[in-house]
C-alpha cells in the first residue's frame, strides 16, 4: 500500500488552526490548503511517510517536539517559504520519528 502524508498532515494542520485561532490558526489553515495542493510524490510528503507519523489505526498524525514547535511558531509565507517550511517540518518529523 502507498503511503500518502498529506491527508493526515492537512487535517492535523486544521486541528491545530481551529485550537489556534487567536495566534496562527489562519495562516494554518492556508497551509494546510498547500500540503493538500501537493503533488502525490512530493519529496517532503514521502519523508513523513516513511517515519511513524501516519497513525492508520486512528487516522491520526502524531507529532513529536520539534515538529509541534514549527506548527506552534509557522506564520503566513509565500508559496516559496511554505515550501522551505515543509522541508524543515519533515526533517523534524524524521527527527521525532524515525521509523522503529
Amino acid at each position: 500500500m502507498k503511503r500518502d502524508a498529506r491527508p493526515f498532515l492537512a487535517h492535523h494542520l486544521r486541528e491545530c488552526a481551529d485550537a489556534r485561532l487567536e495566534s496562527n490558526g489562519e495562516a494554518l489553515h492556508l497551509l494546510a490548503r498547500e500540503v493538500e495542493n501537493l503533488p502525490s510524490d512530493n519529496a517532503d510528503m514521502r519523508r513523513i511517510a516513511a517515519t511513524d507519523a501516519l497513525d492508520y489505526a486512528n487516522g491520526a498524525f502524531v507529532c513529536g517536539p520539534a515538529a509541534t514547535a514549527l506548527i506552534d511558531e509557522y506564520r503566513v509565507d509565500a508559496p516559496s517559504k511554505q515550501r522551505k517550511w515543509l522541508a524543515r517540518f519533515a526533517a523534524a518529523v524524521e527527527h521525532d520519528l524515525a521509523p522503529k
